[in-house]
């Protein structure tokens, strides 16, 4: 019966941590598409948008990164946005995405950096360059 408790008490601490978390990933990254694209481009000060496709699994295994990275306290003033680059050729042509994942920061309207990596310290490089 101790066992049981302690198993117990264990689920509902990781049942408590996933909810905190999901409940993070779900506010900071916002999807997009064409038609909003170019409105936020122009109407926020820091952008950090990230191109994806259904198919690419480095895409598929940087998300959490992603949203770990979204989720810090230092870019609670940054825009991050997520956008299937295959179904939004007008904001893949901004970018000028040339693989996948690929990765664009925004300033103002401007781009100020962008290339495709798979690791957080290279996009954290990246979003420095916002500050």
């Amino acid at each position: 019966m101790h066992c049981y408790v302690l198993l117990d008490r264990i689920k509902f601490e990781l049942i408590k941590y996933q909810v905190i978390f999901a409940n993070k990933l779900i506010i900071m990254v916002t999807k997009v598409t064409d038609s909003e694209f170019k409105n936020l481009i122009d109407s926020n000060e820091k952008i950090v948008v990230k191109y994806f496709a259904n198919w690419c699994g480095t895409c598929r295994l940087f998300a959490p990164k992603f949203n770990k990275i979204s989720n810090k306290e230092e870019y609670k003033d940054t825009l991050f946005l997520d956008i299937n680059a295959e179904e939004n050729p007008e904001a893949r042509k901004f970018g000028g995405v040339s693989n996948l994942p690929y990765f664009v920061v925004v300033k103002n309207g401007q781009v100020l950096a962008s290339d495709t990596t798979a690791k957080e310290e290279g996009l954290e490089k990246m979003i420095g360059l916002l500050y």
